[in-house]
């Protein structure tokens, strides 16, 4: 189990037509250990150090928009990352 500070580095890229809104991180328990505001159209739309002074098992990154873009997506777009283990599993 991980017990001294994590410093990670986050990175979102989507294409210029995916209109994108949100990021976070989340633990478990669906616990939100940190967000973001998403904007502008390049691909990268987000680079971002984030420490945890106290890291749990696990993470996830997710991302949402709250937008469709025809003909593209018929629903806003959402993205998660797997599971993400700050120790051993």
């Amino acid at each position: 189990e991980p017990s001294a500070p994590v410093t990670l580095a986050l990175r979102i890229e989507a294409p210029s037509w995916m209109p994108l809104s949100g990021a976070a991180l989340i633990g478990p328990g669906g616990e939100e250990l940190g967000s973001w505001s998403l904007s502008g159209t390049a691909p990268v739309r987000l680079t971002r150090q984030y420490t945890l002074t106290d890291p749990p098992e696990w993470i996830l990154a997710i991302c949402w928009g709250e937008e469709s873009h025809p003909p593209y997506l018929s629903e806003p777009a959402w993205a998660i990352s797997a599971p993400i283990w700050m120790g051993r599993p």
